[in-house]
């Protein structure tokens, strides 16, 4: 009997070592599990990275609270002059993850994944500093999206953009509207309608991307271009994003009568909001600009604290 305790006691302690050590291991993974992007600033550059290779950086909740985070960190500092997203592994972003759009979810769980997407979408036009688009592979949906609403794109000869919702019972609504505004109407329904995809040449050449380089030149020529936008006065490229932006949004109905009247009151709006800015709210940056240029050297402009997203805000059409 004495016997038989003591084996008991053994298996119990051996039992509670195991749980111990699985538990160990549990806590471990859940504390080690990896972010979901990653996020990294040097020099005026913010590089944000698409880190869930395994779900081929599908665009979940999760994964666009995280992005949207991310963008929106320090956004009005002097410090940040342009942000560069990417991804790891060999797709750039798939779309939304299919097992949060199920009918077990809910209609007011799909709401809230498509109000996301459409929140970092406009948020990435929206803020003051351009956003760089760095794509080595696939881009599909929403992924698509994501690339056709950076301000520029620098994509590697192997990547390949598709919008293939139509094939799984699900149209691509929302990458429709970012992608019809980035290539002609033709092209954006045939890819709407087949789900087919399209090379990075193709890519290019309907105007969804700014360049096509090598895979083994990709990061250095998407940096390249990264540091040519930190050279340039933030406040003027601010505001410059956001004029353009709002200029490309103008719809149809006002843009025959601003071509057919002399005095258009909206894009005498405009034109009253980029004078007062350029010559009140930046007072100074043109000028500094004009005059080193005559010196043949490079401006250095003021370090002036203004918020940046209420200036972008300021003009209105």
């Amino acid at each position: 009997m004495t016997r038989n305790m003591f084996y008991r006691a053994a298996n119990i302690v051996q039992l509670s070592r195991f749980t111990l050590l699985a538990g160990s291991r549990l806590l471990c993974t859940q504390t080690q599990a990896e972010p979901l992007t990653v996020r990294q600033q040097n020099n005026g550059i913010r590089r944000i990275t698409l880190n869930n290779p395994k779900k081929r950086n599908a665009l979940s909740l999760s994964m666009l609270e995280s992005l949207r985070g991310n963008i929106l960190a320090d956004i009005d500092s002097d410090d940040l002059r342009v942000i560069v997203i990417s991804a790891k592994g060999p797709v750039f972003s798939s779309g939304h993850d299919l097992k949060e759009l199920t009918s077990a979810q809910g209609r007011d769980y799909h709401t809230k994944v498509f109000q996301a997407c459409s929140e970092v979408m406009t948020l990435i036009q929206d803020i003051p500093v351009p956003v760089i688009a760095m794509v080595n592979g696939v881009a599909t949906a929403a992924g698509c999206q994501l690339v056709a609403s950076c301000d520029i794109a620098v994509v590697t000869e192997k990547s390949t953009f598709a919008t293939p919702g139509v094939n799984v019972g699900l149209f691509c609504s929302t990458p429709a509207v970012a992608i019809g505004r980035a290539v002609p109407k033709k092209v954006a329904m045939e890819m709407l309608f087949t789900g087919s995809p399209i090379s990075a040449q193709d890519a290019l050449l309907h105007g969804l991307v700014s360049k096509v380089v090598p895979e083994e030149r990709l990061e250095e020529e998407t940096l390249a271009i990264a540091r040519r936008v930190c050279q340039a006065s933030r406040p003027v490229v601010a505001l410059g994003k956001a004029t353009f932006h709002r200029s490309v949004c103008l719809s149809t109905d006002v843009l025959p009568h601003c071509s057919t009247q002399p005095f258009c009151l909206p894009c005498i709006h405009s034109l009253f909001a980029l004078c007062f800015d350029v010559f009140v709210g930046l007072s100074g940056y043109p000028l500094i600009h004009l005059h080193a240029k005559r010196q043949q050297k490079t401006p250095s402009f003021l370090s002036r604290k203004i918020n940046t997203m209420y200036m972008c805000s300021f003009i209105h059409i």
